[in-house]
């Protein structure tokens, strides 16, 4: 656990080395329909130049790893990734990096979609990550949903009334995945339109890696697909550029880490919306979108053949 300055942005200010600097908020923190601004009050600092400073929420600690937040953040940063960072406090959990400020803009869903112009870049961006040092964490999605579900029903959080047959077919899948082996390869692991900044000149970064683990490069594509390719056809496009080739078992397991991807953030959303003291956002109208979005695939016909390809 680390000692929070998130609700002070006086102290967020002083700890990035800019005391007495005017400040303001760096976006409306929302929960729905993108988590964005959620895990951390985030603020730019004048300056020459300016600087953006993320300051966590404790809630954080529920769901990701401090240690493996900051070493992703840094390496992405030094390989231009993502934005360089300046400095960094574990044991305030504050972050402070370079303004991404004139010109720039936080993508959304017509960016990384098929049409539009980042998408591939973004996988790119993923990619790179993938070739660099090992993190602190291992996490898996089945791991991490099972240290979720762990935590929801010790804190005795609401969980939907077919929660106990989602957990079990997402435990299916894992079982099938784990014997037909894997890598891992540290990443990035959520696929959030928000985490990406785009330049008007067509550059990208990734940004929030507060999933950052290692894990199965393949979980990192399938949380940008699940978000961002609503059909098969076009997914597989996606998969296509990012692997080199169609490999029909490859993509199975794609698109199912897609499905566990969406249950996983169901699960973060219930947690949050159980323990977290600020109880204006909405973690838990975010929760039933992705649950939704969970429900619909595993009842889906493809659900088992997908299954019965790997």
């Amino acid at each position: 656990m680390f000692g929070s300055v998130a609700q002070d942005r006086e102290s967020i200010a002083r700890l990035a080395g800019r005391a007495g600097n005017a400040w303001r908020d760096a976006c409306a923190p929302h929960a729905s329909p993108s988590w964005r601004g959620i895990d951390a009050t985030c603020i730019i600092i004048s300056g020459e130049p300016a600087i953006f400073a993320k300051a966590y929420h404790p809630e954080i600690a529920l769901y990701a790893h401090m240690p493996s937040i900051m070493a992703a953040a840094l390496h992405a940063g030094r390989i231009g990734v993502g934005p360089r960072i300046i400095a960094q406090d574990p044991a305030h959990g504050l972050l402070v990096m370079e303004a991404l400020t004139e010109g720039w803009r936080a993508a959304t869903l017509a960016d990384l979609a098929p049409s539009g112009r980042h998408g591939f870049a973004v996988l790119a961006l993923r990619k790179s990550l993938q070739q660099g040092p090992k993190l602190p964490r291992d996490l898996t999605v089945f791991d991490h949903i099972d240290a979720l579900d762990d935590a929801l029903l010790a804190g005795k959080a609401y969980v939907p009334e077919d929660y106990d047959r989602l957990i079990a077919n997402i435990r299916r899948v894992a079982a099938a995945v784990k014997a037909a082996g894997h890598d891992l390869r540290p990443a990035h692991g959520d696929g959030n339109a928000s985490n990406v900044m785009v330049h008007e000149s067509g550059a990208v970064r990734l940004l929030d890696y507060d999933l950052a683990a290692n894990r199965d490069p393949y979980e990192d594509i399938a949380s940008h697909l699940v978000e961002a390719f609503w059909f098969p056809a076009e997914a597989a496009s996606a998969f296509e550029a990012f692997h080199g080739c169609l490999d029909e078992k490859l993509f199975a397991r794609v698109r199912l880490y897609g499905v566990a991807d969406d249950l996983r953030w169901t699960m973060i959303g219930l947690l949050t919306s159980h323990h977290s003291p600020r109880k204006a956002v909405e973690y838990l109208k975010f929760a039933e979108w992705r649950l939704l979005r969970a429900r619909m695939a595993m009842r889906h016909p493809d659900f088992e053949t997908l299954l019965g390809r790997l």
